[in-house]
């Protein structure tokens, strides 16, 4: 059985409580081991994170800039997180073991009633380690 690290839980403590239990409940007998790293991300964070891949070197990895339009990690609690997939000790981004994962939280997330999306299955811009709760609106 998975656990997280200490790290991880204290991210959990950042987000919304369906998304704490989603989580505890979906490491315990998960496909692989992860973790947790991102629950609530501050405007600061989220703009540094927009200017990778634009103004800063390195892979774009965010479409929302936490000014003009803000993250469901940018509330409080946070009504997103990100994992990190462990195989074998260390952390993988290989997408194949992200979409395994995330088959698994989905169904977790059903099983509990818990209205989710999940990044990688975005059609515009596939974003593997996310899961957010899912608006629902009223017409």
């Amino acid at each position: 059985m998975n656990e997280f690290d200490n790290r991880s839980k204290v991210k959990l403590k950042s987000c919304d409580e369906q998304l704490n239990l989603l989580a505890l409940e979906a490491i315990k007998d998960g496909p692989y081991n992860f973790i947790i790293t991102c629950g609530y991300r501050s405007e600061q964070e989220q703009q540094r994170l927009f200017t990778q891949g634009r103004i800063k070197p390195g892979k774009i990895v965010t479409q929302i800039d936490g000014i003009k339009q803000k993250s469901k990690h940018n509330f409080w609690p946070s009504k997103a997180f990100d994992i990190a997939v462990i195989v074998d000790g260390k952390i993988t981004w290989d997408i194949d073991f992200y979409i395994v994962v995330a088959l698994h939280i989905k169904d977790i997330a059903q099983k509990m009633g818990i209205n989710i999306e999940y990044g990688g299955d975005w059609e515009n811009f596939k974003d593997y380690p996310h899961f957010q709760l899912k608006e629902l609106f009223k017409s």
